[in-house]
């Protein structure tokens, strides 16, 4: 367990403490009373990903959409994903607020920016303790989500890139929820493929490029033929990565489009060929590689 996390339920608990202060006992023993469940995961609905290539680093942000479908309280700290010296962010977004995490230390993971330059000059003040305090309910308070409410955890990471032949390998941030994927994205500078493998797959993996050209009305069999083109991926192992294969042109990024990408894995014993489906996405929101400095 990280440091982060054991310093997020040293929080809840301290908070749930102060609670129980103003709590009379009666109420705080009544039947019908919502208890804090800290060990059921919250249901995941829905997940999302953002990549933008910046030199020789990837910026990426993931986010997980969570519903408690139960009818008791969960706290979130369970679905974190772990922070290291790649994370620039980690987010807990609920009812308009958002809570910065990493920023605890510092003052500055509030519910708003205006809150947050606000806590920060106060914590500098007399008044350090009770910024202190105020500050640790609302990382508390972010973290659990009642009955019916919805939440979402957002890590931004910027990630070194290795090279492997004509691609290019980044580790996926720890414990982030990243499902097997492959997109082509146009990042009106720059076009690339993205490919994020099943993250049991084992094996040397290759990619095989099927691009399919028109010249008019008729298919550009001579040059779709020449255009096809294999790219070794190396081992995989249990380290969840993606792989970033830059693109010519936006041409070559519209016939991969129309074309096929096959992945191919073997260990020797036997090998596993897979067509795979592609999404197309455009440009990421620039604000990415704002939250990534």
């Amino acid at each position: 367990m990280s440091a982060l996390h054991v310093m997020l339920d040293g929080l809840l608990a301290a908070a749930e403490l102060v609670a129980l202060l103003f709590i009379p006992p009666a109420l705080a023993s009544e039947p019908g009373a919502v208890p804090v469940n800290r060990s059921s995961p919250a249901d995941s609905f829905a997940s999302s990903l953002e990549v933008r290539v910046a030199g020789t680093a990837v910026d990426v942000r993931v986010s997980q959409h969570f519903r408690n479908r139960g009818h008791a309280r969960i706290n979130l700290s369970a679905n974190l994903p772990e922070a290291d010296e790649y994370t620039r962010a980690l987010n807990v977004h609920r009812r308009e607020r958002s809570v910065n995490l990493l920023h605890v230390d510092g003052g500055c993971g509030t519910q708003q920016v205006d809150e947050a330059s606000q806590v920060d000059e106060a914590s500098q003040g007399a008044g350090a303790g009770h910024a202190r305090l105020q500050l640790d309910e609302i990382i508390a308070d972010a973290l659990q989500l009642n009955p019916g409410d919805t939440a979402s955890i957002e890590v931004v990471a910027r990630m070194p890139v290795q090279r492997v032949g004509k691609a290019f390998r980044f580790a996926l941030p720890d414990g982030a929820a990243v499902s097997p994927q492959s997109l082509l994205i146009d990042q009106s500078d720059a076009q690339f493929l993205l490919i994020i493998p099943h993250p049991e797959a084992r094996g040397t993996a290759r990619l095989i490029l099927r691009p399919f050209y028109l010249t008019g009305d008729a298919i550009d069999s001579a040059r779709h033929e020449r255009a096809s083109e294999v790219i070794e991926l190396g081992e995989l192992n249990a380290t969840l990565s993606a792989y970033v294969i830059p693109l010519a042109n936006r041409a070559q990024l519209e016939a991969l489009e129309a074309g096929a990408i096959e992945l191919e894995t073997s260990t020797g014993e036997r090998s596993v060929h897979a067509t795979l489906t592609l999404l197309v996405r455009t440009e990421p929101s620039p604000t990415l590689a704002r939250s990534a400095q």
